[in-house]
């Protein structure tokens, strides 16, 4: 049985994060409207990352794919509102969305973040932003989603 959780924050915006990115309002808010209408985001538990001695290439490819055997989560409903991207969440019956409910339910703290492809000036603000899906992370913050 998949659990619905509502108006989950999955980016910050305007003002700079943990990775050093300031992500614009205008820019996000073009990325959201380039998503196909009706196009379903398969969330992964975790996001890809580059392996030592891995060509940039190869990762980006990785990056660009979602690996369905690690698919825990839908999202829906993008939006912005007050400086924050909302989605509507959805933990799928797979098996990692199994895993990602016991992690809740033991109250370890996650959080959901956009996975998307860059461009990014010399200052960490982002210029374009093209979304490539919304995965579950540990999160820096305590409390559940």
């Amino acid at each position: 049985m998949s659990i619905l959780l509502m108006d989950q924050v999955v980016e910050q915006l305007n003002h700079k994060g943990c990775s050093g990115r300031i992500y614009p309002v205008d820019v996000i808010e073009e990325s959201i409207k380039n998503i196909k209408e009706g196009r379903t985001l398969y969330g992964e538990f975790g996001s890809p990352k580059q392996h030592p001695g891995e060509t940039f290439d190869n990762f980006y490819r990785r990056w660009l794919t979602v690996n369905l055997d690690q698919v825990c989560i839908k999202a829906s409903d993008l939006r912005i509102v007050d400086d924050k991207v909302l989605a509507n969440i959805e933990i799928l019956d797979t098996s990692m969305g199994t895993v990602l409910q016991k992690v809740i339910e033991d109250g370890i703290s996650i959080a959901f973040k956009l996975r998307h492809v860059l461009d990014v000036v010399s200052t960490g603000l982002v210029n374009k932003s093209i979304i490539v899906t919304v995965d579950v992370i540990a999160s820096p913050l305590e409390g559940k989603p």
